[in-house]
């Protein structure tokens, strides 16, 4: 029993030691997540205009894009849910990270859909 309580606290203080470096890093890890999906979507953004002038020949170049954003937002959800909850700062710089991917993301759906619009409109 007194080794039991002996180790027992110093279990508990190991655990409240170590449990910061680590939600710094997941942290970290998600705000570099978001990060690279934003540069995804910037990146398909810039491509969009030769994938809409020549269709036949940049498709294959924006699917490839796009599937690795798709993989990059699978792996930034998963990051998210590892922390599991942020402290007040750390959940602030998140929330502003996701908000900017949305800026982007959103700008990209409207312009996709502009032109797939345009397309099939002025197609016939």
């Amino acid at each position: 029993m007194q080794l039991l309580n002996t180790i027992f606290p110093l279990l508990l203080t190991s655990t409240l030691v170590f449990s910061a470096p680590f939600a710094k890093r997941d942290t970290a890890t998600v705000l570099g997540d978001l990060s690279t999906i934003t540069r995804n979507v910037v990146y398909l953004s810039r491509e969009l205009a030769s994938f809409v002038a020549t269709p036949s020949i940049g498709i294959a170049t924006f699917s490839q894009h796009f599937s690795q954003l798709d993989k990059n937002i699978d792996t930034a959800t998963t990051d998210t849910n590892a922390v599991g909850s942020f402290n007040a700062t750390d959940s602030e710089a998140v929330a502003n990270s996701a908000s900017g991917f949305a800026n982007d993301a959103l700008n990209l759906l409207i312009a996709l859909m502009n032109n797939v619009n345009h397309h099939i409109f002025h197609s016939e």
